[in-house]
Parts: C-alpha cells; sequence; structure tokens
C-alpha cells in the first residue's frame, strides 16, 4: 500500500483504468473475506474512512485526486522557489485534470477551510456526497 500511495500523489493518475481494477480486486477479496457479495452501495460504504462509518478500506479511484492535489499544493513553494518565473506563470495541465476529477466525484467547491495541503481537507469534501 505505501507504494500505491506515493503514486497517487506523485503523479496524475485520476482517470487511469489500472486504479478501476485494483479496487475491483479489492471489493473481491473484501467480498471473499466476508463471505458476501458486496452491491455497489455496500462497496461504497466500506470504502468510506472509519470517521464516516465506512471500514476505512480506501478506494483508489475515489482518493485519486485529493492525494496528488495535495501533494502539489504542499510542494507549490518548493517549486516557486526552484522553478524560473516564465514556468511558474504557466498553469499545470496535470492539476487541472485532477481538480476535474475531484470536483466530479466531491460536487463542492474546493476546500477553502482548511490548507489545501491537507489530504484530509479534499478527501473529506469527496466522502461528504
Amino acid at each position: 500500500m505505501p507504494k500505491l500511495l506515493y503514486m497517487l500523489r506523485t503523479s496524475d493518475c485520476c482517470d487511469n483504468v489500472l486504479l478501476t481494477q485494483f479496487d475491483s480486486i479489492l471489493r473481491n477479496g473484501l467480498s471473499t473475506i466476508l463471505n458476501v457479495n458486496l452491491s455497489d452501495t455496500q462497496w461504497l460504504q466500506a470504502s468510506l474512512p472509519v470517521s464516516n462509518g465506512g471500514l476505512g478500506i480506501r478506494s483508489a479511484r475515489m482518493l485519486a485526486p485529493s492525494a496528488f492535489l495535495a501533494s502539489a499544493a504542499f510542494t507549490r513553494s518548493l517549486q516557486q522557489s526552484i522553478l524560473p518565473d516564465e514556468i511558474m506563470t504557466m498553469y499545470d495541465g496535470f492539476i487541472l485534470n485532477a481538480e476535474a476529477r475531484w470536483l466530479t466525484l466531491s460536487n463542492t467547491d474546493m476546500p477553502a477551510t482548511e490548507p489545501d495541503h491537507i489530504q484530509k481537507a479534499w478527501d473529506r469534501l469527496v466522502t461528504k456526497n
């Protein structure tokens, strides 16, 4: 799992089909352990954080945009200190893609109450819906 989380934080893989396959394998494994076929609603419930009434078995597809956007926000000041001003004025297409995917999942505005470099701030808005 640490390598998966590293990949989610460091690359824009929000639309990668392998995330869906990974979630399917995770769901099948949980179904096997529990000896019950999980419906889509039950899988959604199980994939919520424990604080939201789920089992904490997080869906990689749902977590990917939050992880990437928090990591991008956290490294923004470092990027600004390293990269020339001409490059910093360009907006990263990967961030735009992750933001669009995140907006689709959350149906809400970007996090404003907490610093945007905290993954939980992004993820909390996704898990509310």
